[in-house]
């Protein structure tokens, strides 16, 4: 069987939303989506314990507001005071920009008609990610959605943000987490670019820790792609 990971936080239709994988929308008008099956789902998010009725996007929310305010009215104050208003960004805005907005990461093992059980997989992606938030500390998982509902294998959609410190305060930064965690590009001695940066030595760490998760289970994938 392949393992599959592919990360991402813009589609053909803006910015991933968090109402998709809570099934916080209509589902009437989502063909894919066996309603039937839906019950099937498992989902969690960050303040489960204190709050466990929260939507997807109203954790986001929560986690954007008491995050991330205090640099972003910093850097509109900065925006005002200079006269380009024009550039100020709502929380909203600052959730939902390509740059700043939560990366997805979607989990799956095998194929329609070829895959696992999906408490198996279940049980390997909490592993994993649990592994992850412990190893990146500036990597925030927001929530998870196990789907067994949907056209195709279960699969697994995490979303998480890079939280990274400025002087402002806590900002979305990428690059700035990855180098507060001391992680290099694969081949230090060498140009950085699209396939020699951080972001490739973190994908890969992932992708082989989820391997060997999967080994543990018994299960030897041919191929992972990312």
């Amino acid at each position: 069987m392949r393992g599959t990971s592919h990360n991402g936080r813009v589609g053909k239709n803006g910015t991933y939303s968090a109402k998709h994988n809570d099934r916080n929308f209509d589902l009437d008008n989502a063909s894919h989506i066996d309603r039937t099956k839906t019950n099937g789902n498992w989902y969690w998010h960050r303040y489960q314990s204190e709050a466990s009725g929260m939507t997807f996007e109203e954790v986001e929310n929560k986690f954007y507001d008491d995050h991330f305010t205090r640099s972003l009215d910093a850097k509109n104050e900065r925006y005002r005071a200079s006269g380009h208003k024009e550039r100020m960004k709502s929380m909203n805005d600052y959730r939902q920009n390509k740059l700043s907005c939560p990366e997805e990461t979607l989990l799956q093992v095998g194929k329609t008609g070829e895959t696992i059980d999906p408490d198996l997989l279940k049980r390997i992606c909490i592993e994993h990610i649990n592994w992850e938030m412990r190893t990146f500390p500036n990597v925030k998982v927001l929530d998870a959605a196990l789907h067994v509902d949907e056209e195709g294998a279960p699969h697994m959609h995490e979303r998480k943000v890079w939280v990274a410190h400025s002087a402002d305060g806590l900002i979305v930064g990428q690059s700035k987490a990855l180098e507060e965690m001391g992680i290099e590009r694969p081949h230090p001695e060498k140009k950085r670019d699209r396939y020699n940066n951080p972001k490739t030595t973190y994908t890969a760490m992932c992708r082989e820790h989820f391997l060997q998760v999967c080994k543990k289970y018994n299960l030897f994938l041919s191929i992972f792609n990312s």
